[in-house]
């Protein structure tokens, strides 16, 4: 039944399919048949590649399916067979990957200290921390790189759209020639989401949603405190959630990252396969945008980094989309 069914998918959606155009029926089923059989073979290596694959966890959105490949991704995992990748039309992008592997104490203390506090959680505060650090850890000074080399291949604007702000809700709007009050232009908005992301977050807030961080930051900071993983400056003063008179501290960034901390070298390379990743995505999304068509910024930042379990320790995977070359 799941090769009839197969079959009738690909009579259906491949062209020539079987590849023989001869006219005889019979050396056609033969064909068919072993085009199917090596296909659920392939099928069903390249599943078990993906199940060894078993992700902790996906970057950006925990509520997607951990297993989630495409068709690209699955060949990398598990070579598909030359007889068969004649048959599958070719995508413009190639994966590669980028694979990090680390120790079982990394393993056995993020379990520990998940059991508390998400991994989210975790990862989240370390950037919000050592973004501010005095001396910058790799992943900013990759930001900072990133952000000074796309203001040198901006110059002087000449962009189609800015995004302007409606109401609560961002718009692109076809400019007519800057400048262009009340709008920033698609360079200007990755420049400030780069800083946003990885960088000091407060430095390109507004004076009130600067306030709302550093609130929310302490009111949610005390487990990661109590953890070992931060430690509040003494002289900052910083306030307990109980204390609803002080909600402020009084000097930002009131935190230190504990660099001793088993997890820091997983968070620092996690952070650089952010950065990486941006880099590339945005780089992109700027050679795409048209007179024509508003950007589409809704997925920029797209989902490309795994935490995977193996049986000795971890490994931190990032995706790499490449075009393909012709």
């Amino acid at each position: 039944m799941r090769a009839h069914t197969l079959a009738k998918l690909l009579q259906s959606n491949c062209q020539g399919w079987p590849l023989t155009d001869d006219g005889d029926m019979v050396m056609q089923q033969e064909r068919e048949n072993d085009y199917i059989s090596l296909l659920q073979m392939w099928t069903d290596y390249a599943r078990k590649a993906a199940s060894s694959f078993s992700f902790i966890t996906s970057w950006d959105n925990p509520s997607l399916p951990k297993e989630l490949y495409d068709l690209g991704q699955l060949q990398w995992l598990e070579p598909m067979p030359s007889i068969l990748d004649m048959l599958v039309k070719q995508s413009e992008v190639i994966w590669d990957v980028d694979i990090r592997h680390f120790s079982d104490e990394v393993k056995s203390e993020l379990r520990r200290l998940s059991a508390g506090t998400p991994f989210w959680t975790i990862f989240d505060f370390y950037k919000r921390v050592t973004g501010y650090e005095s001396v910058p850890p790799p992943y900013v000074l990759k930001m900072r790189q990133a952000r000074s080399a796309l203001r040198e291949q901006h110059g002087v604007c000449q962009c189609f759209w800015g995004k302007e702000l409606v109401s609560s809700t961002d718009r692109w709007i076809s400019t007519g020639g800057w400048p262009h009050w009340n709008n920033r232009c698609p360079y200007q908005v990755v420049d400030k989401e780069l800083e946003l992301r990885w960088g000091a977050r407060t430095n390109v807030l507004s004076s009130t949603r600067a306030s709302k961080e550093i609130v929310d930051f302490v009111q949610s900071s005390y487990p990661l405190h109590y953890a070992g993983l931060i430690h509040h400056l003494e002289y900052a003063n910083v306030p307990h959630p109980q204390f609803i008179f002080k909600r402020v501290p009084d000097v930002w960034p009131c935190s230190k990252w504990n660099y001793s901390s088993a997890l820091t070298p997983l968070l620092q390379a996690a952070a650089e396969f952010e950065v990486d990743s941006a880099i590339v995505e945005i780089s992109a999304w700027l050679e795409e945008i048209d007179p024509y068509t508003p950007p589409n910024d809704a997925n920029l930042f797209n989902d490309m980094i795994r935490l995977v379990n193996q049986n000795e320790g971890l490994s931190l995977v990032r995706w790499i989309k490449k075009k393909r070359s012709k």
